[in-house]
């Protein structure tokens, strides 16, 4: 069924990588040598950070699937002001320009979703595995994942 995880895959790669023997130690002086140039003007050059491993994150849980489109009337009052009404609801949300018309395509994530990505984050630091760089699509529960896994 083309190239969707199945659940058995998901399973094999957590118990592969909560049965690895150690936590994978880095150096962290490649890492201060290539700040350190960055800080001179020179390049980077990406060897110096050693060997690579790119984690794909999918954004944590969203406020839509979770209240369903209908949470922007129930919780946004007629001038656009954002009132939480339950508590797995972001404390805040950015302002707009546009009012709560504008989250409709672009989402927050959950309390609950910020709490998945800082696990996230805190399973990455256990095994080890340092975030050098991170990529993040513009789309507001994305940028909220990725903020959430470097905390």
């Amino acid at each position: 069924s083309g190239s969707r995880v199945t659940r058995h895959e998901r399973c094999m790669f957590q118990q592969s990588v909560s049965a690895s023997p150690s936590p994978v130690r880095r150096s962290r002086r490649p890492l201060a040598e290539a700040a350190a140039a960055s800080k001179q003007g020179g390049k980077v050059a990406l060897d110096m950070l050693g060997p690579r491993l790119v984690v794909m994150v999918r954004h944590a849980e969203r406020v839509d699937i979770t209240f369903g489109h209908q949470w922007l009337t129930y919780s946004f009052d007629k001038d656009n002001s954002y009132h939480r009404r339950n508590l797995n609801m972001p404390k805040t949300v950015p302002i707009r320009k546009g009012g709560a018309a504008e989250f409709k395509g672009d989402t927050p994530i959950t309390e609950i979703g910020i709490v998945q990505a800082r696990l996230t984050g805190e399973a990455l630091s256990e095994q080890g595995i340092p975030i050098h760089f991170i990529y993040s699509s513009p789309a507001l529960r994305c940028v909220q994942t990725a903020d959430a896994i470097l905390k």
